[in-house]
C-alpha cells in the first residue's frame, strides 16, 4: 500500500508538471509508513488557529507542501500506514489569497475580488470515531464543527480529480485529461462512513477494490 500511495502522487505531480498546472514542487518523504514531503514542517497544522493569510503565507515561503499551482494554490498530501492499511490522512487544498496566475486560464483562478479564500480538508483517521465526528470526513475552512461525511478514506488520485474537476475544470478539461490516460483512475476503497451518517448529507464514493483495500 505504501508503495501504491507514493507511487500515485509522484504519478500527479509528473502529469500536472506535464500539464504546466504546477510551478513548484517538492519530493517525497517516507519514514515508518509515513507519507509526506520533504522537508515537512506542518504549518497548515501548527497554524491551524490562526488567520488563513498567515497559514497560506508560512506554507508558501517555507515551501510546505507537496506542490504550489500555476495561480499560487497550495496541495498537500500526508498520509500514515500501518502495513496495509491507510490508518490516517490529511489531503488539503489552500487556495492562493491573490491570484499568481499570468497564463491565459483567468477562469480558473480560485479567488478574485468576489470570492473569500479558505482551506479545503479531507481528513481520515481510523482511531478518532466518535458522534459527529465520522472516520472520513471534509472539512471547509476552519470551523471545528465542520466535518462533512465522507464516505470512505481519499487516495491520492481521488482527491486530485476532486480538486482539478471542481476549481480547474476547464484546465482539466483542456490540459490534463488529454494527456493523463489512466494515470489518474479512481481506485479504490472501503467505506467508513456509518448508518447514522448516511441519514444526513454526506459525500459519497464508489468504492472499488482494484488493488488497494482494507
Amino acid at each position: 500500500m505504501i508503495k501504491k500511495i507514493i507511487k500515485q502522487i509522484k504519478s500527479i505531480t509528473n502529469l500536472l508538471l506535464r500539464s504546466g498546472l504546477i510551478v513548484e514542487y517538492n519530493d517525497i518523504s517516507e519514514k515508518d509508513g509515513r507519507i509526506t514531503w520533504s522537508d515537512f514542517k506542518d504549518y497548515s497544522f501548527v497554524y491551524k488557529d490562526c488567520d488563513y493569510e498567515l497559514i497560506y503565507d508560512k506554507c508558501k515561503s517555507d515551501r510546505d507542501f507537496n506542490f504550489m499551482l500555476h495561480d499560487g494554490g497550495i496541495v498537500q498530501m500526508m498520509y500514515i500506514l500501518d502495513r496495509e492499511e491507510i490508518v490516517k490522512h490529511r489531503l488539503l487544498f489552500l487556495p492562493a489569497i491573490n491570484s499568481e496566475s499570468d497564463t491565459i486560464y483567468e477562469e480558473n483562478r480560485t479567488i478574485n475580488s468576489k470570492q473569500v479564500p479558505f482551506p479545503i480538508r479531507f481528513d481520515y483517521d481510523n482511531n478518532n470515531v466518535k458522534i459527529n465526528h465520522p472516520a472520513s470526513h471534509l472539512t471547509l475552512g476552519n470551523y471545528d464543527s465542520c466535518r462533512i461525511p465522507v464516505s470512505s478514506p481519499i487516495t491520492p488520485n481521488r482527491f486530485i480529480v476532486f480538486l482539478l474537476n471542481n476549481f480547474y475544470q476547464d484546465y482539466y478539461v483542456d490540459k490534463v485529461e488529454p494527456i493523463m490516460g489512466s494515470t489518474l483512475n479512481c481506485d479504490y476503497s472501503f467505506e467508513t462512513v456509518t448508518s447514522i451518517e448516511k441519514k444526513n448529507i454526506y459525500l459519497n464514493f464508489e468504492v472499488h477494490n482494484n488493488g488497494f483495500k482494507k
